[in-house]
């Protein structure tokens, strides 16, 4: 029996401290200088989103002429504030920086100074604002300036290490993928924004062949020997400094390979047509070279098919006279 009445004891007493900690999620009213609530109650319940207004001459730090507040579990969501009615909020400058107030706006006749970011400059070099009864004037405009740079080339088989923007003003630093490299061996490359003008952007390719090697004084020393992935064959020790690739020719005209020695690879690349060989004027002497070399093979050519086929090469050659034998009779016998 005694047991029944603890229980029912214990039960009672649970419930209230439920309800009591249920009551502690109501909000006492907060305090506000210059403004009024309504409703205007001592305490108002979890949930509650209640809203005010400041008197004349003020508004609520919020950039509204009203503003709300909601309780929960007893907290308010901020803390209402009425400030003066010529107070200027933080203005939206795209593309340009300025120094924020602890206090989320700023008092009437602030002057306010903007810093376009890099790549932008001022609009015909207005770089201040003033606040003037509530109202930010002239504010300043950051324009893209003419040397900037719009996005960096897209490379294949790379990425900008940076995030991505809009404009850039200076350096971004490419990285090839795994696997790839640029023409000096590396993996990342720089390149700059000049006069609105990116420089030269580095290519990503991956090594055709990949030569064994000892590394001995800064260089990369190849055994001889046959590499048929390659194409190549070595008749003694080859010899890579480290560094620039070598450039050799492939044995074709403008036709060319490199060998590339770095501190953690040696490789060899495929024979690839040289460009630059082909911009060169028609008139230099390489060109008049080959076309001579070109014609001359072709008559060769002609001469031995003709000769394979018995033609007559030259008509107008030397055909000697036969010489008509007489054979006397005497002398036979």
């Amino acid at each position: 029996m005694c047991f029944k009445y603890l229980q029912l004891i214990l039960l009672i007493c649970f419930h209230g401290v439920i309800h009591a900690q249920r009551g502690d999620q109501s909000c006492a009213a907060a305090d506000l200088d210059g403004g009024f609530f309504v409703p205007q109650q001592a305490r108002y319940p979890s949930g509650t989103v209640l809203p005010y207004a400041c008197d004349e001459g003020r508004k609520p730090a919020e950039d509204t002429w009203w503003a709300t507040i909601t309780c929960t579990n007893g907290k308010w969501s901020s803390t209402p504030m009425c400030i003066d009615q010529k107070a200027c909020f933080p203005p939206t400058i795209p593309n340009g920086k300025y120094t924020e107030s602890s206090d989320g706006w700023y008092e009437e006749r602030h002057i306010l100074r903007i810093r376009c970011d890099p790549g932008y400059e001022q609009l015909n070099q207005i770089a201040t604002a003033s606040c003037l009864n509530g109202t930010w004037s002239s504010l300043p405009i950051c324009e893209k300036s003419i040397t900037s740079c719009s996005g960096p080339p897209q490379i294949p088989h790379a990425v900008v290490i940076q995030e991505y923007q809009e404009v850039f003003a200076s350096v971004v630093l490419y990285q090839c993928d795994n696997g790839y490299f640029m023409e000096d061996g590396q993996n990342r490359k720089s390149i700059s924004c000049t006069a609105g003008t990116w420089t030269e952007a580095p290519t990503c390719s991956k090594p055709d062949y990949m030569l064994p090697f000892s590394v001995q004084d800064r260089a990369c020393v190849i055994p001889p020997g046959s590499y048929p992935q390659a194409a190549i064959q070595f008749w003694e020790t080859f010899v890579i400094k480290a560094g620039p690739p070598i450039v050799q020719n492939c044995g074709r005209f403008d036709w060319i390979r490199t060998f590339t020695c770095t501190n953690s690879r040696s490789y060899v690349s495929q024979c690839k047509y040289n460009l630059r060989a082909s911009q060169r004027p028609l008139h230099t002497p390489t060109h008049v070279q080959s076309q001579m070399l070109s014609v001359l093979f072709s008559l060769l050519l002609l001469v031995l098919l003709h000769i394979s086929e018995g033609r007559v090469l030259f008509p107008w050659r030397y055909q000697p006279t036969l010489q008509m034998c007489s054979v006397r009779t005497n002398t036979m016998q």
